[in-house]
């Protein structure tokens, strides 16, 4: 099926190759330009077409009919593909291992309620004419299409970055860094890091078997390890059980060595460095906590950077994920590295931003509180996170600590960044709790930039790090009665 599909999407793409030429000269693969091409015409959409439907799985999760639609893709152009094969049979050749053939590129899209886009991949297809032939998806790393998850990997990057943290070392395999995704999707956020930082592990934790088995199987993302983690009511915490899972997409449970030979020519050793689980977040942290501190052959060892990227069949952010006293929050604080350790968190806006009206008269309606993030369950979380990941008692309160927002526009999105190795709060809070120094904030938001060109060098990538640091910077201060929030 995956072959016939990729015929017929090649035809249509050589068709608008002409007309599509244009395209390829923006700087992001994944630019907004391209969108039309896999946006899609589910629910009365813009998009050119629904695309063809290659998975569909009714969740467990409540997250209602996971559904996957490919869409042909314009780029690269087919004359282009023979680079990619070439370099494919360079990495065959040291394995003595048959030749890897291009078949095409396309657009995955996964959804939720087989409407809402949850994830948007670039794959590309390609075959290998030593027996048994099969047809490989390969996820492009660098091809990222949600702006929200590039204002996601350029916000938190910079910040640990500018925290002190060296993520040259990392790129040079001379550092080890520990990266704790909650939340696979598509896979499309830690497929970036895994690629662009050599030296990085990555656990990736996702609650619903089905949103992983999209992924793997038709979103491109490679055949990692992958452990079912379930609750065990006889002991406290987690029982890990067998690798239930096989890591061959498709079934082909028979492929065996032949598989693995294709898998580690197409992915490397970066199948060696990501692990996902399928379990709760909020159970998995917890159970991480529990392991570390009551086995001593298990060293402790702190996440760097942490990215929470969690939405419900509803588009909704489950509250046990910022619930003030809740126990994700809770252990997330002690795994977290206490010098340097960064959060970063995707939040949905839950209320229209203040109209033009409300701006110039300073007079809000009623529940708005313009000196936080827009909505007032999001308003919330931010705070929870800020008190919770960045409590006085720990030594990286107000004064050692920074929590602040960057906003994702037209998409109704909002980076929540915490980190324990910044601190602009001291001076901020300096004459009043809640006012900002608008000095003190422009200072810090352009060493932020400086810090994206620098980062975005050492990465090596064309994702613009710069022009999505700072929008809508604000430094999360004041409270919010959680009594008001859950009204």
């Amino acid at each position: 099926m995956l072959v016939s599909v990729y015929r017929r999407n090649v035809v249509e793409l050589r068709r608008g190759v002409r007309t599509a030429a244009w395209l390829r000269r923006q700087k992001e693969e994944g630019d907004w330009q391209f969108s039309p091409e896999w946006w899609g015409t589910q629910g009365g959409s813009w998009g050119r077409n629904a695309g063809e439907t290659v998975f569909e799985s009714l969740s467990t999760m409540g997250n209602g009919v996971i559904s996957v639609t490919a869409h042909p893709a314009s780029t690269p152009i087919p004359e282009e593909w023979a680079v990619v094969e070439k370099e494919l049979q360079e990495r065959q050749a040291s394995r003595g291992h048959g030749q890897f053939k291009v078949l095409g590129y396309e657009w995955r899209v996964l959804r939720f309620n087989s409407i809402t886009r949850q994830s948007v991949a670039k794959v590309m297809a390609v075959t290998n004419d030593q027996p048994p032939t099969e047809v490989f998806l390969v996820q492009q790393p660098n091809c990222i299409a949600f702006e929200y998850v590039k204002s996601m990997l350029s916000v938190g990057l910079s910040t640990i970055s500018l925290a002190g943290y060296n993520l040259d070392q990392v790129t040079h395999r001379t550092r080890n860094m520990r990266i704790l995704c909650v939340g696979l999707g598509g896979g499309s956020l830690p497929l970036f890091l895994a690629h662009n930082l050599p030296g990085a592990t990555l656990d990736v934790v996702e609650i619903d078997g089905s949103v992983i088995e999209a992924a793997v199987e038709t979103m491109g993302f490679p055949p990692c390890e992958i452990h079912r983690l379930q609750a065990n009511v006889s002991s406290h915490g987690l029982e890990t059980r067998n690798q239930i899972r096989s890591n061959v997409p498709g079934g082909h449970l028979n492929a065996g060595h032949e598989y693995a030979i294709n898998q580690e020519v197409l992915w490397g050793g970066l199948l060696n460095r990501v692990t996902v689980y399928e379990a709760d977040g909020e159970h998995f942290v917890e159970d991480l906590v529990q392991k570390r501190f009551n086995e001593e052959r298990l060293s402790r060892q702190y996440y760097d950077l942490v990215f929470v990227d969690a939405f419900d069949g509803e588009d909704v952010v489950p509250t046990k994920l910022w619930t003030r006293d809740g126990a994700f929050l809770k252990n997330l604080n002690k795994l977290l590295h206490p010098k340097h350790g960064t959060v970063v968190v995707n939040l949905h806006t839950d209320s229209p931003p203040p109209s033009i009206l409300e701006k110039v008269t300073g007079q809000y309606r009623s529940g708005f509180d313009p000196s936080l993030s827009q909505g007032r369950k999001i308003q919330e979380a931010c705070c929870t996170y800020r008190d919770v990941l960045l409590p006085p008692e720990t030594g990286t309160g107000p004064t050692a600590g920074l929590a602040f927002t960057v906003a994702v526009p037209s998409q109704g999105n909002i980076s929540l960044v915490v980190s324990r190795g910044l601190s602009i709060q001291s001076h901020l809070d300096s004459q009043s709790q809640n006012q900002q120094s608008a000095q003190e904030k422009q200072m810090f938001v352009e060493k932020l930039q400086a810090e994206s060109k620098y980062v975005q060098k050492v990465l090596n990538t064309r994702l613009d790090f710069f022009k999505r640091v700072s929008r809508g910077f604000q430094v999360v201060q004041g409270r919010v009665s959680p009594a008001k929030v859950l009204q």
